[in-house]
């Protein structure tokens, strides 16, 4: 599966009308770089274009003084909408009792900045319905994302869990083919990312060369 990485609206209609994704993902970072200061109402917005399909949204430590209200809230935006959640706060404290009491209320829940089997596979344990995760973060530290998410999609088909592997962070148009080949089940890019795996140059000057060679072909001036 395929999710688009972004809050922009033409993006996300953009996209939505390909055919070829199956979601949307945001997160603080992206909302404030796409300049969004009304989340619900830019959310909303969304979540109704691409029903049924799940656009996540996160909450962040600004929410910690009733995080479950936030949840709740962020939630009532609309039925496809999936509550992201770090597998661990800036604190360090994970997130594994607030995802079960969650998955409890069938809110669905994203189990985000997962960066090793080991938060995978617990948060999958409490309820999560996505855990993300970091593939080029986890290469930037030396590690092997590759190994990680098959490592942990095959604990999850081990012990019959149905949380999904969604992998983020990508930042290489072959990441996209890499993390599925590992065994991700859904990826998230952003907008230019996309751009880039649906192109390449050969393809431009082959189509190129087809146009020309038709235009000769009919007569046409080049």
């Amino acid at each position: 599966m395929l999710f688009l990485d972004s809050s922009d609206i033409e993006a996300v209609r953009t996209w939505h009308s390909t055919g070829t994704i199956d979601g949307v993902t945001t997160n603080p970072s992206i909302l404030r770089k796409q300049g969004v200061t009304n989340v619900e109402k830019q959310i909303s917005i969304i979540a109704e274009l691409i029903a049924p399909r799940p656009v996540a949204v996160e909450i962040t430590s600004a929410d910690a003084s009733d995080v479950l209200a936030a949840c709740r809230r962020l939630h009532a935006i609309g039925p496809n909408v999936v509550v992201k959640i770090p597998i661990v706060d800036a604190n360090g404290s994970p997130a594994l009792s607030l995802l079960h009491r969650l998955h409890s209320e069938n809110i669905p829940t994203n189990a985000t900045t997962c960066f090793t089997v080991g938060q995978a596979f617990l948060a999958a344990k409490a309820g999560a319905d996505y855990v993300t995760i970091f593939w080029s973060r986890i290469l930037e530290e030396g590690g092997d994302a590759a190994a990680i998410v098959a490592s942990t999609r095959r604990l999850l088909n081990e012990h019959a869990l149905p949380t999904r592997i969604l992998v983020g962070s990508l930042r290489r148009a072959d990441d996209l083919t890499q993390s599925l080949l590992a065994g991700a089940h859904v990826v998230t890019a952003p907008p230019e990312l996309l751009g880039r795996w649906a192109d390449h140059h050969y393809a431009r000057e082959t189509a190129a060369q087809f146009d020309a060679d038709e235009r000769r072909r009919a007569g046409l001036p080049d």
